[in-house]
């Protein structure tokens, strides 16, 4: 029998962002914050945390971009 998939809450910290994300790990997934591939942590709780709706814009930017190296934000279509 398949296993259900996790129930991702909306606001992630670093280590379960990076797996939601698709990442290896939490620095390979800093790495893609740093590079702009990923969106930038907030702060809440005083702790640095990840809006899903965020990581999800930003992988499907990914996944419609040609492969070019432009940040997450400039990838990511105008909100109204």
């Amino acid at each position: 029998m398949a296993r259900p998939l996790p129930h991702w809450p909306r606001v992630l910290h670093a280590v379960p962002a990076a797996a939601y994300a698709g990442y290896r790990g939490e620095r390979t997934f800093r790495a893609a914050v740093a590079a702009g591939e990923m969106p930038p942590a907030f702060k809440i709780g005083g702790k640095e945390a990840w809006d899903v709706h965020e990581l999800d814009a930003a992988i499907d930017a990914i996944k419609a971009s040609s492969g070019g190296k432009n940040s997450w934000r400039e990838r990511m279509p105008e909100r109204v």
